[in-house]
């Protein structure tokens, strides 16, 4: 409780510095003051999602945090989180491969923001530890449930990781040092926010090879537009399972060249 009200406290002011520094953004300043600006709205944006982890953490901890289901198009979520993260991932120099199956309703009810904040949480963890090759997002229906799953070529896990992967403060280290920011607690609140949503998260992952995370949501209430299979998106399930063959040959042979 302590700690929910402190964070609700610190994020008052923050929204404040936030604010100013976005208008001071629009102005033309000296490109040694637009750097130490970009800087500052970098760490101020880190310093928020460090501060609403630990807010969201303590409510679901002290049983205060409450699950809102809705109606929304679901499709037009998972399309909005994609092009929120295109600049970062050209910038890596990436590539991104979507597919959703016809199956998947128009129209979902749940939870739209934690939905989003946990697909945004899994995917930006893929983006940030694969340094070459892709990432896969693949959505599929099975047994009254959505399946998201998020694949990446990044640097595997071997399975002492695994088991503490969804301990609260845990953060991957390589060579002894951080291999990440903030303040490990995006996946151990993603496992608890799809447990309140009567779903579940399964991992798979292969050192030096990559990993998949899969997370799992029943179907509730869910509709489907008029035309629940249009004709262009017939053929789409074995386009994608032929781009993922080709995808993993290219990137095992990418990997034989430099071992």
């Amino acid at each position: 409780m302590f700690l929910a009200t402190v964070s609700h406290e610190l994020r008052t002011p923050l929204y404040g510095i936030i604010g100013n520094l976005e208008l001071l953004q629009s102005y033309e300043l000296p490109i040694q003051a637009d750097r130490l600006l970009t800087t500052m709205d970098h760490s101020s944006s880190l310093l928020l999602k460090v501060i609403n982890d630990i807010l969201d953490f303590s409510k679901i901890e002290s049983k205060q945090f409450n699950i809102d289901p809705a109606p929304f198009n679901c499709r037009e979520v998972f399309l909005f989180i994609i092009s929120n993260y295109i600049p970062l991932i050209g910038k890596k120099g990436l590539s991104i491969y979507y597919y959703i199956d016809p199956n998947v309703p128009d129209i979902m009810n749940a939870d739209s923001v934690r939905v989003q904040q946990i697909i945004s949480n899994i995917l930006s963890n893929a983006i940030k530890f694969t340094k070459t090759g892709f990432i896969l997002l693949n959505i599929f229906i099975r047994d009254f449930y959505i399946y998201i799953e998020i694949r990446d070529t990044e640097i595997g896990m071997l399975d002492n990781i695994l088991m503490q992967l969804f301990d609260p403060f845990f953060q991957i280290k390589v060579n002894n040092e951080s291999f990440s920011q903030g303040t490990g607690l995006g996946l151990p609140i993603c496992e608890k926010l799809i447990n309140l949503m009567d779903g579940d998260i399964e991992v798979n992952s292969q050192f030096g090879i990559g990993s998949s995370f899969t997370v799992r949501l029943p179907l509730f209430d869910s509709e489907y537009g008029v035309c629940r299979h249009p004709e262009y998106r017939q053929n789409f399930r074995i386009g994608l399972y032929f781009l993922i063959i080709i995808c993993e040959i290219i990137y095992n042979l990418f990997r034989l060249q430099w071992l």
